[in-house]
């Protein structure tokens, strides 16, 4: 299980930066409905002059469904559950991890409707090219189980992790790539999936069986 606390400072600005991504698509898809009626229906009268109705009739239907689209992605987000991801102080867009070394994980909601936590777990999923096999690994931990997150609340979520040594790591010349999913529910009803970098263990150059001489030192007669 992991540890719920509130989120740090640094996780409220990068989901304010999911928001803000997300409020700048709905304002580029309006901007430009805007644009195709003020200025490209008149250009395109212009340029089809035989054609200057049917170009009208094209152009402006063409900007009431782009603002249509975009006032129902404004009430229907892209993003329903805004989520963080951390690992050892890296965020979601560089993620990596060392097999055989413990690492800090963090998780961080802010559901937009109320989320039952039945249960909240998180993934690591190696495959091969293509995805068609089965996993060459998987691992699977629950962050939570039983508890719910009320809409428009911002929890946080701390794990320490390791993935085994044996495990493959990342390999672009075997075809194996990871990646790492948060998911509520079983089956999911919401599903994250972020490319994971998984490096090798760190094996000790010393053999285990080697045994060190030391030397004595020396005497004067």
């Amino acid at each position: 299980m992991g540890e719920r606390g509130e989120p740090a400072p640094e996780d409220r600005r990068s989901l304010a930066r999911l928001q803000s991504r997300e409020r700048s698509r709905v304002a580029g898809m309006v901007i430009t409905a805007l644009v195709l009626l003020r200025w490209g229906i008149p250009l395109a009268q212009r340029i089809f002059q035989g054609y200057a109705d049917l170009a009208s009739v094209a152009l402006g239907a063409g900007a009431v469904a782009l603002l249509a689209y975009a006032f129902w992605s404004w009430a229907n987000p892209r993003v329903m559950v805004p989520t963080v991801v951390r690992i050892d102080e890296h965020d979601d867009e560089g993620l990596s991890v060392t097999l055989g070394r413990t690492f800090s994980l963090r998780v961080v909601l802010n559901p937009r409707n109320t989320l039952a936590l039945d249960p909240l777990l998180v993934r690591f999923v190696a495959e091969e090219a293509g995805g068609r096999k089965p996993p060459v690994f998987s691992a699977e931990y629950v962050l939570d189980h039983g508890r719910n997150v009320g809409a428009g609340e911002t929890v946080r979520y701390d794990a320490s992790i390791e993935l085994p040594g044996e495990a493959p790591c990342t390999s672009h010349k075997r075809g194996i790539a990871w990646r790492f999913e948060v998911s509520v529910g079983v089956p999911p009803g919401f599903t994250r999936a972020y490319p994971l970098h998984v490096r090798p263990a760190v094996r000790s150059t010393r053999a285990p069986d080697k045994k060190v001489r030391q030397r004595r030192p020396k005497t004067k007669n």
